[in-house]
C-alpha cells in the first residue's frame, strides 16, 4: 500500500526560500541603487568592526612590542651594572687578601716587605724573567728574594731606579740551596727549560725520602732569607749508575696566574 503523504522535496524548499530572501532585499534597497551596493551597505557596520578590530589588535600588539624592548633594555643596563659592581668587588677582595699576605710575612719573618706588579716577561731568550713596577728607589736590590703567600716566587737579578728584572725559580739558570722539611737532606734545586718543574739533585742514596715531602729553601743565595716553601716532591728518580738521588719537584707557586708579588726587604 502506498504512502498518503509524499516526502517533501528540499531542492524546491531551498530555491523557494532563496527566491524569498532575494526579493526581500531588492524590496529594502532604495531605488536606483544596485544589488550589490545594496548588500555592500548591509554588511558595512561589519565591516567596520572587523577593521576598528584590526587596528585595535595593531595597537595592542605595536605597544606591548615596545613595552617588552623596555624591559629588555633595563634588565640589560641593569645586568651591565651588577656585572661591573661585582668587577670591582672582586678587584677589592683581591687587593685585601694582597694586603692580608703582606702582613703575614711581615710577622712571620720579622722583615719589611714591598708590593710589586707584574708587567710582562722578558721577551727574547729561553730565561724566565719577569719585569716588575718598582726599582732602587723603592729599595729593592739583586738577590733579594720575590714571594707570594709565604713561597718562593723567585730572586731580583737587575735593578733599576723604577722597575726591576726577576728571575722564576722555574728558570733554568736558577739554582738554590734548599733542604727536604722531613729528612732534613740538603740538595741543589734547578729549573728546567719548559717543563715547569723542578729537579733537586745531590741527595745522597741512603736518604730517606717520602713523596709529597716539603722543599724549603736554606736562604744562602737568598740574603740569608730561609725558609721558604719552594714545592713539594713528586718523583723520586734513582739509577745505579748514579751516586746521588734526582727528585722531582712541582713549585709551591704557578707563575703563570701571578699578577702581584712580594720583594723581601731587609
Amino acid at each position: 500500500m502506498k504512502p498518503l503523504l509524499k516526502k517533501p522535496n528540499f531542492k524546491y524548499i531551498i530555491i523557494f526560500t532563496a527566491t524569498f530572501l532575494l526579493l526581500t532585499l531588492v524590496s529594502i534597497i532604495p531605488q536606483g541603487q544596485s544589488v550589490f551596493s545594496g548588500i555592500g551597505q548591509i554588511f558595512s557596520p561589519v565591516e567596520r568592526f572587523l577593521y576598528r578590530t584590526k587596528l585595535a589588535s595593531k595597537e595592542f600588539w605595536y605597544y606591548l612590542t615596545e613595552e617588552t624592548e623596555s624591559e629588555v633594555r633595563q634588565l640589560t643596563n641593569e645586568n651591565e651594572r651588577l656585572r661591573s659592581e661585582l668587577a670591582q668587588m672582586t678587584l677589592i677582595a683581591k687587593e685585601n687578601e694582597t694586603l692580608r699576605s703582606e702582613l703575614n710575612v711581615q710577622r712571620t719573618h720579622k722583615r719589611s716587605v714591598a708590593i710589586a706588579h707584574i708587567l710582562g716577561e722578558k721577551p727574547g731568550s729561553f730565561s724566565r724573567f719577569l719585569i716588575l713596577d718598582i726599582g732602587s728607589n723603592q729599595g729593592v736590590r739583586p738577590g733579594l728574594p720575590v714571594i707570594i703567600n709565604n713561597a718562593l716566587v723567585g730572586k731580583i737579578e737587575k735593578v733599576s731606579d723604577h722597575s726591576s728584572e726577576m728571575s722564576l725559580v722555574t728558570d733554568p739558570n736558577s739554582v738554590y740551596y734548599s733542604y727536604l722539611q722531613k729528612s732534613k737532606t740538603k740538595g741543589l734545586i734547578q729549573g728546567t727549560i719548559g717543563l715547569g718543574i723542578l729537579h733537586l739533585t745531590q741527595i745522597p742514596k741512603n736518604a730517606i725520602i717520602e713523596k709529597g715531602e716539603l722543599v724549603f729553601t736554606t736562604g744562602q743565595e737568598l740574603e740569608n732569607f730561609n725558609d721558604i716553601l719552594i714545592g713539594q716532591v713528586t718523583e723520586i728518580l734513582s739509577s745505579d749508575q748514579e751516586t746521588y738521588l734526582t727528585l722531582l719537584v712541582t713549585p709551591a707557586v704557578d707563575s703563570a696566574n701571578l699578577d702581584t708579588v712580594f720583594i723581601v726587604l731587609e
